[in-house]
């Protein structure tokens, strides 16, 4: 019974995609330029991770990392013990009084960092990278 359903909707879609071509919205050539881009550009990245066969762990700048997240939770609890709530948003304006030289840390690695909400772990953008090894990840890993 889905079956049906599903081949009307691939139809209907390619339908609508033929009578864009037909009407000039969409441009045959820019269309095709752009999917061998996309192409070559998946497969250039698809052959740089299997060219490297083990993933990069840097311990160090995980270590680094994880302190940074722990700062900037702290000056989260201070905060949130201050105005006497458990939830709400905040800023990197209202931590910044909080941490050390009144700057936002930076991530060693490159990555950026989420505050999030009261009540939310910060996150790095570096997160997880895949190794069995959580000493590399850029997480809280006990808080």
């Amino acid at each position: 019974m889905y079956r049906w359903k599903q081949k009307l909707i691939v139809a209907v879609c390619a339908a609508v995609v033929v009578g864009l071509f037909a009407t000039g919205v969409l441009d045959w050539r820019r269309f095709l330029a752009r999917c061998f881009r996309f192409f070559h550009r998946s497969r250039s990245e698809l052959a740089a991770v299997a060219d490297s066969s083990e993933p990069v762990k840097d311990i160090r700048a995980a270590q680094l990392c994880r302190e940074n997240l722990m700062r900037i939770e702290s000056a989260k609890r201070k905060i949130a013990h201050d105005r006497g709530g458990t939830f709400g948003r905040l800023t990197e304006k209202d931590i910044l009084p909080e941490l050390p030289r009144r700057k936002m840390p930076r991530c060693p690695a490159g990555g950026w960092y989420s505050i999030n909400d009261i009540g939310m772990l910060p996150t790095c953008s570096v997160g997880f990278n895949g190794t069995s090894s959580r000493e590399d990840d850029h997480i809280i890993l006990n808080y």
